[in-house]
């Protein structure tokens, strides 16, 4: 009962590939849950702070909308870098299973006590990063409701200008640059899982419904 490669050399490396894996899938794991609960934790004191009898001088109640807005951001920021995350874990997972299942070959075999890596995120990552989501939204409706109707929709405005113009600036820097309509569905990005269509298509309507939120209000305020 021995290994399938006789080589020891290409063993010695095999193994110290499977370490760096094995390193690697733990590294995402401790970021997927020190991440978020952080997130929790910090934004949930600064909201109880901020939500107490006059926490803060009255000079600071303009901003108290806004603080709640930036957490809502920053929780969606948490939540789309979560599933960055666990798209990560998910290949060092499948890469370690499948380098243990080449090394090990006959002993997982013939041992049905030894079982190799598993990877399950809808036990305990996926209500986590839903958890963060809805605590989010809930910022945000939070912030916008403090807000008056017409300052809202302008916050709202600059936000879709501002993260669509972001996101063409990441679109020509990661995307490639496609030819056709077939292609710009097919290719996708270096870092981002994403066709190249759905990212550029994303962008440019967040741009496009920010400007026309503007538009609409310069001509209601004349």
């Amino acid at each position: 009962m021995g290994l399938t490669m006789p080589n020891p050399n290409r063993n010695k490396t095999l193994l110290s590939v499977l370490s760096e894996l094995n390193n690697r899938s733990r590294w995402y794991s401790s970021q997927i849950w020190q991440i978020p609960f952080a997130y929790l934790g910090i934004t949930g004191v600064l909201a109880t702070l901020t939500l107490k009898d006059k926490p803060l001088p009255d000079s600071m109640d303009f901003f108290i909308p806004y603080f709640f807005i930036l957490f809502g951001i920053i929780g969606l920021l948490v939540f789309v870098h979560m599933i960055g995350l666990m798209n990560g874990e998910k290949r060092a997972v499948e890469n370690l299973q499948a380098l243990e299942n080449h090394i090990f070959q006959n002993v997982l075999q013939n041992t049905p006590s030894l079982q190799p890596a598993e990877y399950r995120p809808f036990l305990y990552v996926w209500p986590l990063a839903f958890i963060v989501l809805l605590t989010a939204l809930c910022y945000l409706f939070i912030g916008f409701s403090l807000l008056a109707i017409s300052k809202a929709l302008m916050v709202i405005s600059y936000l879709c200008i501002i993260l669509g113009s972001v996101g063409m600036v990441i679109y020509f820097v990661d995307f490639p640059f496609p030819t056709d309509i077939a292609s710009a569905k097919s290719c996708k990005g270096k870092k981002i899982n994403i066709t190249c269509f759905s990212w550029w298509l994303g962008s440019w309507l967040l741009i496009i419904f920010g400007t026309i939120v503007q538009l609409f209000h310069y001509l209601m305020a004349k």
